[in-house]
């Protein structure tokens, strides 16, 4: 019951080692128990890695096979991601230990810069990240920055951050920065008639990736209003749920639709 409750967020899934286990013991029966000792690269791959392969974008799949992520018994190195980005998109990696402010952030990324938590998630949180590590970072984000027309979208999206901040425009900033949120950490796009996951806490999150698979995630159109209006944005809210229970989720159409859609819904 309490992993039901789980799975359709109805009860928390701290960062504990036995809501790992419980969760394993749901969807993965036959691996053995997590015990403190557990190599989280190894759980990662074998559990989490399928399930991103199954849901995630195409731009997704291509970005993690530069990567060699399924190949790869420990994580890659900074340097090692940092030249296989340089080479494919001129992206380049900044290391920081905790989460940028949404200025610091966007002003990074409107320079192709992406802030780098080089640190892999400890066994207890393996299967739901409590806060960006390396694991979110490179299978969530960076994976997609080697597809020209996402990493054009997130450097593109900035510069409009910071247009609006330099115009006195606050609460536009501020209504952008939570609308890109959105997309950039739970966006989905439609690709052959299906929703992929290209939003970085879906795509590199195991309980995230099953709940889409046993369909507790709905995923409706992309509008900026009606994104901004669900508050899916706030963290410290309950989620936002459709009629039947299910969390509401967005999915864009195309990367230039959803970038002529933000630009007209901020202009």
């Amino acid at each position: 019951m309490l992993a039901w409750a789980q799975l359709w967020g109805l009860a928390s899934m701290s960062p504990k080692l036995s809501n790992q286990n419980r969760l394993l013991k749901t969807h993965f029966p036959a691996t053995n128990k997590l015990n403190p000792q557990t190599c989280p690269w190894k759980m990662l791959i074998t559990h989490t890695l399928p399930l991103t392969f199954e849901f995630a974008s195409t731009a997704h799949l291509r970005g993690l096979e530069r990567l060699n992520i399924a190949n790869a018994i420990s994580p890659p190195t900074f340097e090692n991601i940092q030249q296989l980005l340089q080479e494919h998109s001129q992206w380049k990696l900044v290391h920081t230990t905790h989460e940028l402010s949404s200025t610091e952030f966007f002003t990074l990324l409107a320079q192709r810069k992406f802030p780098f938590i080089n640190e892999l998630r400890p066994i207890h949180e393996v299967f739901c990240g409590s806060k960006p590590d390396y694991w979110h970072e490179v299978v969530g984000h960076i994976a997609l920055l080697f597809d020209k027309n996402f990493a054009d979208f997130y450097q593109n999206m900035a510069k409009l951050y910071l247009t609006l901040l330099a115009s006195n425009q606050d609460t536009k900033a501020q209504h952008l920065q939570q609308v890109l949120w959105i997309l950039f950490e739970y966006g989905f796009i439609k690709e052959n008639n299906q929703n992929k996951a290209f939003g970085a806490a879906i795509v590199g999150s195991a309980l995230s990736l099953l709940r889409l698979k046993k369909n507790v995630l709905a995923v409706e159109p992309f509008y900026p209003k009606v994104a901004l209006d669900s508050g899916l944005y706030d963290e410290h809210s309950a989620v936002p749920r459709n009629p039947k229970g299910q969390i509401r989720m967005f999915a864009i159409e195309s990367i230039q639709i959803a970038e002529l859609q933000i630009l007209t819904f901020f202009k």
